[in-house]
């Protein structure tokens, strides 16, 4: 298609750099700020603006790193970066390109032909870069898209390192897991959730409006669960043909069967397949009554549990651990060592699990019934990976509580029996000899 992985002129590059940092501060871009950047014009240079980092926000170094790596046109490019004084004081500034063409999305329904020739190949070279990278993108929603030139020909994306991420995203753009936790909390997540996240820009960009509409996140979070995210995200909305086939693979909630990059590339060069179904495989055996709430889906009993402790261990003593790990692990072979973890925080039954105390019981339970989904540990409920930014969030705003439990989460064997749990019931290669 050409556009994928499309590649600078190296030389066209170079003749294009910024000129020094002398007076470079000019009027305010707003439609370039994000929570953790104030934009403003590079000066008189139109060919720039000038990011100034909040440096109470934490910002993603993995993206910034990637950048010396990663040249792709459809992607802002990071001219420069240096600690000066700035409009709000002395902070990191980035220099990056300016698309000067305005946002793609005013509103309005877009039409399939702009999604084929321009969107589509845009995004996922820009994915594609990110990704072969070991990267994610993470930040998309229709306030990223921006046409290039005022030629309005080419596509670019705005960066996504200012901020946490996901800590700006749209709700409804986050998979069901990420939807469970503070915005925070998200996580870095994996080229599968920024390919989820594409389904719901496209849904967005061709109804005219957010997919959650008038509903509260947590009845879009309920419907997601119960319906599968196809027709809670579509909902009402007539999207046939190809494109609801292109849907439907974007927003398996499957990760496994989720459609990716090579997915859609056949897509877009006329290739017609059907997404595989969504299966049932969070529905428990038969419905949990949880603080006047009757439940049958294994995510929502977890969030359900942490918010009601005592039914939490009512719940987990129904049944013994082998036969809880009978009914929720996806094969008898990792069985023993479930029991053994959630019995002992480990594999070799070197400690009791009383040590840990029943917080570390529930928490375990909670990575046994919902696997893919938060850490869910006392005050705390955050994705694995989004663990470091949720602690500088906690930090900055001196929440003592949380941040005692996080110490008390990492301090001990709890966070490692958690991440072996995870392993085990993703079907990953265990580490449970090395413990």
């Amino acid at each position: 298609m050409g556009a994928v992985a499309q590649q600078k002129d190296v030389e066209a590059d170079a003749a294009a750099q910024p000129s020094g940092y002398a007076d470079i501060f000019g009027e305010s871009l707003p439609e370039f700020d994000t929570i953790g950047g104030t934009a403003y014009a590079h000066g008189d240079d139109e060919r720039f603006y000038v990011l100034v980092q909040d440096r109470n926000v934490p910002f993603r170094k993995n993206i910034i790193d990637g950048y010396n790596r990663i040249k792709v046109s459809q992607l802002s490019d990071l001219r420069d970066m240096k600690i000066k004084q700035t409009p709000i004081g002395q902070s990191a500034a980035y220099v990056l390109q300016r698309p000067r063409g305005g946002k793609v999305f005013n509103g309005k329904p877009l039409g399939d032909k702009l999604l084929r020739t321009m969107l589509l190949p845009s995004i996922l070279s820009t994915f594609k870069a990110l990704h072969d990278e070991g990267l994610t993108y993470r930040y998309l929603s229709p306030d990223r898209v921006f046409y290039t030139s005022s030629q309005q020909d080419e596509i670019m994306l705005l960066e996504s390192f200012s901020v946490p991420a996901g800590l700006q995203m749209p709700f409804s753009y986050e998979a069901i897991p990420h939807g469970m936790v503070d915005p925070s909390a998200r996580g870095e997540g994996t080229p599968a959730d920024d390919f989820y996240a594409l389904g719901v820009f496209i849904t967005h960009l061709l109804t005219g409006r957010d997919p959650i509409g008038g509903r509260s996140e947590h009845s879009y979070q309920q419907a997601r669960m119960t319906q599968g995210s196809f027709a809670a995200v579509l909902s009402g909305n007539n999207i046939t043909g190809a494109v609801s086939a292109l849907l439907r693979g974007l927003l398996q909630d499957d990760v496994e069967q989720r459609w990716g990059h090579r997915d859609v590339m056949n897509w877009l060069n006329g290739e017609l397949r059907r997404a595989a179904p969504g299966g049932g495989q969070w529905v428990m055996g038969q419905p949990i009554s949880i603080g006047g709430r009757t439940l049958t889906d294994r995510r929502a009993i977890a969030a359900a549990l942490q918010a009601n402790p005592d039914a939490a261990d009512a719940l987990y003593k129904r049944k013994t651990t082998a036969q809880w790990a009978a009914q929720l692990a996806p094969g008898s072979e990792v069985h023993q060592a479930l029991v053994n973890l959630m019995d002992y925080g480990n594999t070799t039954k070197r400690v009791d699990a009383s040590v840990n105390g029943q917080d570390a019981t529930f928490a375990r339970f909670c990575s046994l019934l919902d696997p893919f989904g938060p850490i869910r540990f006392r005050t705390l409920c955050f994705m694995p990976d989004g663990v470091g930014s949720y602690f500088a969030a906690h930090y900055l705003q001196d929440n003592k509580e949380q941040l005692s439990d996080l110490k008390t989460l990492m301090s001990g064997n709890i966070w490692h029996g958690l991440m072996e749990i995870r392993a085990l019931m993703d079907g990953s290669e265990s580490q449970v000899d090395q413990m």
